[in-house]
């Protein structure tokens, strides 16, 4: 089964209130789950971690769908 969706954008962002051991920025996302748009933030470790999987399973991979090919 082929999911079919649009391109999205990682923004690179500062952490504002930092802690002693935090990393000082981070991937930030916004991502629409059951109709509910929520906030992400990802290391870079675990974005390098995530496509790492995504390119060891092509066969699980969403594509993108004919309005992302024509305006992203």
């Amino acid at each position: 089964m082929s999911i079919k969706t649009r391109v999205g954008n990682l923004v690179y962002v500062k952490n504002q209130n930092k802690k002693k051991t935090a990393n000082n920025e981070y991937y930030a996302v916004v991502l629409k789950n059951d109709g509910i748009y929520s906030s992400y933030l990802f290391t870079e470790v675990e974005i390098a971690v995530a496509f790492e999987r995504g390119r060891k399973n092509p066969e699980d991979q969403a594509q993108r769908n004919l309005l992302s090919t024509i305006l992203d």
